[in-house]
């Protein structure tokens, strides 16, 4: 299977910039390589500052305030 796209040349090139690559493909898969990092389950919740709801709620945690995971609502309900 072939999948065939028409891009212009500027793209290719803004591509290739962004990214500090020779062509097109390495610039795609670094891209790819990106996404599959950011969007690794091992990774979610390791960097406070992307989710501000976590480093709140371990505050919390911390202060002695009891505070409930989806799990246990749903058990309850």
């Amino acid at each position: 299977m072939q999948l065939t796209l028409e891009l212009e040349d500027s793209f290719v090139d803004a591509i290739k910039k962004e990214f500090n690559t020779p062509n097109l493909k390495d610039a795609l898969y670094t891209l790819y390589q990106s996404y599959k990092e950011k969007m690794s389950l091992e990774i979610i919740g390791q960097d406070d500052s992307d989710y501000e709801y976590i480093l709140e709620a371990k505050k919390a945690r911390q202060n002695g305030e009891k505070l409930y995971s989806i799990d246990e609502v749903l058990n309850d309900l």
